[in-house]
């Protein structure tokens, strides 16, 4: 005789109530916000209730960073080593989440830096925001080591909004011969503040974005580099402008890659930073210029 298989009875599920789902709704979404808000954006990517967050897990052989994300990194550390004085070197990205609401994104930065100093390797988060798609203007209010609200201690509650205003633009005069207006930047200083490299590259890979987030920057050549304190002083500048906080920094170079400039390989990139103390903000804002013969 065949077998027969014993028969089970249907699973029925209570049908919820319009009221018991939307609690329940409000429950979660409350849950999901208190969880972005404990991480800030870090350690979270639950985008049901809350921001939408798109994580990425970085590997140097299976899934390495992308030259973007890696330049933000080290803005992130720039920042923090100009106000707290330390000199961490970027080891590795180990992760990042990324907004998707625009096309101007946010990005929520865990890596791994170096302190020289102690010899020893540091998880540091950063964040690094984009204010306007395809140009050069990014904020920090971020930058510490991992499990530190902020780099003194105290929490800031307030976030910085930028405002739209006219970008930096190039002197009419020979900056680079004017020695009592701007500080000219010795060769041998390039190697030390390896920032002023780090800005070329902000300058050219945020806004030629026609190439994604992966850009070959190594055919760019800095040729002459002056900083303007726009501070009044009587004294010509000296080597204390690399350190100001505020500050117009000038970058003549080359870039050597055709299929991203064409012809025109003689320019310069404008690049402001300055710091918002209210709200702990960290700005770069800049341009580039064809330099015409």
């Amino acid at each position: 005789m065949p077998m027969t298989m014993p028969m089970t009875m249907p699973i029925v599920l209570p049908i919820q109530s319009k009221e018991a789902l939307d609690n329940n709704f409000r429950r979660q979404r409350s849950k999901s916000i208190k969880r972005v808000k404990k991480y800030e954006g870090f350690d979270t990517t639950d985008a049901r209730y809350g921001p939408e967050l798109q994580k990425s897990i970085c590997d140097e052989r299976w899934s390495p960073c992308c030259t973007l994300v890696c330049l933000y990194a080290r803005m992130g550390l720039h920042r923090y080593n100009l106000l707290q004085g330390k000199n961490l070197q970027l080891n590795r990205v180990k992760k990042y989440n990324m907004s998707t609401h625009s096309a101007a994104c946010n990005y929520y930065i865990t890596l791994v830096a170096m302190d020289p100093a102690r010899s020893k390797l540091l998880n540091v988060q950063t964040k690094v925001d984009e204010e306007r798609f395809g140009k050069f203007i990014l904020t920090s209010d971020i930058a510490r080591p991992r499990g530190k609200n902020t780099e003194d201690g105290s929490l800031i509650t307030e976030h910085y909004f930028y405002v739209k205003g006219s970008l930096p633009t190039c002197p009419p005069e020979d900056l680079f011969e004017n020695s009592n207006r701007f500080y000219v930047v010795e060769e041998s200083e390039l190697q030390v503040n390896d920032w002023i490299r780090l800005y070329l590259e902000l300058a050219v890979a945020t806004t030629h974005r026609s190439t994604g987030r992966n850009h070959d920057l190594s055919g760019l050549k800095i040729m002459k580099v002056a900083i303007d304190t726009c501070e009044d002083v009587v004294e010509p500048p000296n080597e204390a402008s690399l350190n100001a906080i505020n500050a117009i920094v000038y970058i003549r170079y080359k870039d050597f890659c055709e299929s991203r400039v064409g012809k025109d390989v003689d320019r310069i990139a404008i690049v402001k930073r300055s710091f918002n103390e209210r709200y702990g903000c960290f700005i770069l804002e800049g341009q580039n210029e064809v330099i015409k013969s």
